[in-house]
């Protein structure tokens, strides 16, 4: 999957189905944080892209794009399989993609999380924010 993609992927689930936020107090909290798929299936810009069969809850718990590369990258390194079940789950490809791809993923996943939670403006504002991505990044801006 490529950068354009992404895009049109993401694009799709929050501006042209109007999906909601991902956003959830399931963490025995009262402040709402972004996950990559709730209890009721709403995803994150991330979440999104990753399959069904290679979602894990764990995920949950490894935080950002940034944090799960990491993790990918020392394990990687270490030439050993990693014990956490959830960057198994993963799989190659999908490893590989958040690999490939980690800056402009970090920037479509802040684009979601940093959107206000009002229903009246998360779709105006991340169409706002997706477009200003599409242009740094040279891409087209989805219909």
């Amino acid at each position: 999957m490529n950068q354009q993609e992404i895009l049109d992927r993401v694009w799709n689930y929050f501006i042209t189905q109007k999906n909601p936020q991902s956003m959830s107090t399931e963490a025995d909290s009262t402040t709402p944080i972004c996950m990559y798929r709730t209890s009721t299936g709403n995803r994150c810009a991330v979440g999104v892209l990753i399959p069904d069969e290679n979602y894990h809850p764990g995920l949950e718990d490894l935080g950002a794009v940034d944090w799960i590369v990491t993790k990918i990258r020392e394990r990687d390194r270490l030439q050993n399989p990693d014990p956490l079940p959830a960057l198994e789950q993963l799989g190659e490809d999908m490893r590989a993609l958040l690999l490939e791809h980690e800056t402009f993923l970090t920037k479509i996943q802040t684009a979601h999380d940093t959107t206000p939670l009002e229903d009246e403006t998360f779709e105006d504002m991340l169409r706002e924010r997706l477009t200003r991505i599409a242009h740094r990044f040279s891409l087209k801006v989805p219909q």
